[in-house]
């Protein structure tokens, strides 16, 4: 998978799924669906008002060709309570916009931060790549199709500092570190010896 920032203001920002997560109370106007343009905050407005978003923890919601976005599709993904938000909340919501653009054969995203926390960047590095892993070395139909190939990181404008670019290479080390360990675990017992261990 390459990470990577993405730099391009919000609403001019061309592909394939956009994704931005937000709170229960306020799903239109809070978490980082707040950077988004007026025009596609209302729509979520009507959502809202509709019942078919709702905030609560991992709600996937899909919008199509949303307004005053160039991306093809904006993905809201729900935060759930803000006073239990953390670093680790992050790291799972990215792992759920992995799983679900993965699961519609989606092979692109890109995630939308929050720069006024520190540990953001880290945070969804580990989650992409954590659930973008498939233990299917030995099936016989394997899900190579279905991979995020690029995760970018979208920082609506200001250009990531090098300490962001530390934090996602941390990230990075991490959650592959954490795969390579799915590996070994996964491999059956008679090829993964002790000895080879």
């Amino acid at each position: 998978m390459q990470l990577n920032f993405i730099t391009d203001p919000l609403e001019a920002m061309t592909c394939s799924v956009l994704a931005a997560y937000s709170f229960e109370g306020n799903p239109d106007s809070s978490g980082t669906v707040e950077d988004l343009p007026s025009a596609t905050r209302s729509l979520l407005g009507e959502l809202r008002s509709s019942g078919e978003l709702t905030g609560k923890a991992f709600e996937c919601t899909l919008i199509h060709r949303p307004p005053r976005l160039t991306a093809q599709k904006l993905l809201v993904v729900g935060a759930g309570k803000p006073e239990k938000f953390d670093d680790a909340q992050e790291r799972r919501l990215a792992g759920t916009a992995v799983r679900f653009v993965r699961a519609r054969s989606g092979h692109e995203l890109v995630w939308v931060l929050d720069p006024s926390r520190p540990g953001a960047v880290r945070a969804a590095a580990e989650g992409a790549i954590v659930a973008d892993y498939d233990a299917d070395r030995y099936r016989t139909e394997r899900n190579g199709e279905r991979r995020i190939h690029q995760f970018l990181l979208a920082t609506g404008g200001p250009a990531p500092d090098g300490e962001a670019h530390q934090s996602l290479e941390r990230g990075r080390i991490i959650a592959e570190a954490q795969n390579f360990v799915r590996d070994l675990v996964n491999e059956p017992s008679n090829t993964m010896t002790p000895e080879i261990l």
